[in-house]
């Protein structure tokens, strides 16, 4: 009977250290809070509209993107000369019909795409502004097996 006992008190101990540790994210402003906090942690400031504009213009640009439409351009017909490291070149298409934010990527006179939707938005409003922006091959797929993801590039802003 004491050994149940103990084993009772030894089970409840552990299983208070254990959710004494548990933690979770408040989805308020997704910061990791004890579950027992009776208060989540505060956001110290909200930035305003023209707090976040300065941002954005004061950040620089620096990512890497899948480029879209590789197996519908020149790319597939100019594969030998795609290798980490190239130098690519970036172009405002500003008639495309299917994008007003669409950006060109060239490779000399070869079009080999364009920086995906869900990328250009950032890239396309400061190139607007006349900001410049050099790319290069991070990772060509010389593959069949992937049409969709063959080129993935580095856009940088100068």
């Amino acid at each position: 009977m004491e050994f149940v006992v103990l084993l009772f008190i030894i089970m409840a101990i552990y299983f208070i250290v254990k959710q004494s540790k548990t933690k979770t994210i408040n989805f308020v402003n997704h910061t990791p809070i004890d579950v027992y906090d009776k208060e989540p942690i505060k956001v110290e400031k909200q930035l305003s509209a023209e707090e976040l504009e300065e941002l954005f213009w004061t950040t620089k640009i620096d990512k890497s993107v899948f480029v879209a439409g590789y197996q519908y351009n020149q790319g597939p017909q100019i594969k030998k000369k795609l290798q980490s490291g190239v130098n690519l070149e970036l172009v405002r298409d500003l008639e495309n019909q299917w994008d007003d934010r669409a950006i060109k990527v060239m490779l000399f006179d070869h079009l080999l795409g364009f920086i995906s939707k869900s990328d250009n938005k950032d890239i396309s409003r400061k190139m607007d502004e006349g900001i410049l922006f050099t790319s290069f091959i991070v990772y060509f797929d010389n593959s069949e097996r992937k049409p969709y993801f063959k080129l993935f590039i580095n856009v940088s802003e100068i």
